[in-house]
This record gives C-alpha cells, structure tokens and sequence, in this order.
C-alpha cells in the first residue's frame, strides 16, 4: 500500500513486524485523533468544516477501497484486515 498516493491518504514509508511497527509521512499539525481529541481545537471547528472533513475522508476510504479491489484476485481481504 506504500505505492497509493491520494491527497486524503497519509504515505506508509515502511514497517516492521517484530516489534509490529508502521513508519508513515510526517503530517504537519498532528494526526487527525489528537486534533479531534483537544477540546480546544474542536471546540473552535464548526459543523461546515466537519461536514467537509468527513467527506474527505470517505474519499480517502473509496479511493482505499478501489486500490484493494483491483487486486481482489491476488489479496485475501481478511487476512489483511487481520493483519492490521
């Protein structure tokens, strides 16, 4: 999936598997969990800047989704699911 590239997707660099450990690209302002999470930040958000952040991201998710069904015949979706 490192090869994926979509404005709503943050880049996977790398991993590893013992310790179980993904590398990703450097998001400026934080990850999406702490911005939602600070009281202070979310509190200032209003419901068009939601709307618009949940839209971008079911894009980023279809576009996720597509990538994986094109290799529906090479990919067991539950063991990779699993995997994460």
């Amino acid at each position: 999936m490192s090869g994926l590239d979509h404005q709503n997707i943050v880049n996977l660099i790398g991993y590893t598997v013992k310790p179980l450990c993904m590398v990703m690209e450097l998001v400026e302002g934080g990850d999406l969990y702490a911005y939602l999470h600070n009281d202070a930040l979310s509190g200032q958000m209003g419901w068009p800047l939601r709307i618009k952040m949940t839209f971008e991201i079911a894009r980023g998710c279809a576009f996720v989704i597509v990538f994986l069904e094109s290799f529906e015949k090479f990919l067991n979706f539950y063991d990779f699911f699993s995997f994460l």
